[in-house]
């Protein structure tokens, strides 16, 4: 979790620094405009944007996610490490994919459903998927913007607070939120979480 909120935070340094180049009216190597380009593509930002509110939008993505709230969401969706799609998928978050033959078939998948349980090769790869996921996909857009109202306040990044921007993550929504901070909470991951 660690390593993959390391190399988040480093891409975020770097456009802070660009962000203060371009308030600056700075002009851009070509290599900072490819990396910007890199990094749009795969946050889904829009390039075409004014370059300031670019920036401004990848920065909403690019951030990590407190060590807490990884560790209670991998703990729930994989039984504490013990379900099939983490021992024989390395996937401990129940990410879903959904082309044939690209991770398990839940075998209780209800009819009509051709989804299936994603596969990789592991752990680590297992948690760079969930940090991209929280990241880029529009379920999770009130978490983003949670986290980012906690960096405005210079407040600690928290699991607890966090977890509120996690009702499109389960059916169960709310009840599903209550959880994951309750597993936060009784087994103090709070501890985990470094300063960001």
């Amino acid at each position: 979790i660690r390593q993959s909120n390391r190399e988040i935070l480093e891409q975020r340094e770097l456009l802070i620094e660009i962000r203060g180049l371009v308030t600056n009216k700075v002009s851009l190597t070509e290599s900072i405009i490819n990396f910007l380009g890199g990094l749009s593509a795969r946050y889904r930002v829009k390039s075409g944007n004014e370059l300031l509110d670019q920036i401004n939008e990848l920065l909403l993505k690019v951030d990590v996610v407190p060590e807490s709230l990884v560790l209670a969401q991998a703990a729930n969706e994989s039984g504490w490490g013990t379900s099939r799609f983490a021992q024989q998928a390395n996937n401990l978050f129940g990410i879903w994919c959904f082309t044939p033959g690209c991770g398990l078939t839940p075998l209780s998948r209800d009819d009509g459903l051709n989804h299936e349980v994603a596969r990789y090769e592991s752990i680590e790869d297992s948690i760079d998927a969930y940090m991209y996921t929280i990241n880029t996909n529009p379920a999770y857009a009130h978490l983003r913007q949670i986290r980012a109202k906690t960096r405005d306040n210079k407040g600690v990044m928290s699991g607890l607070t966090l977890a509120e921007g996690l009702l499109n993550y389960s059916a169960r929504g709310a009840d599903y939120v209550k959880e994951i901070q309750q597993l936060i909470r009784a087994n103090n991951l709070q501890a985990f979480n470094l300063p960001v």
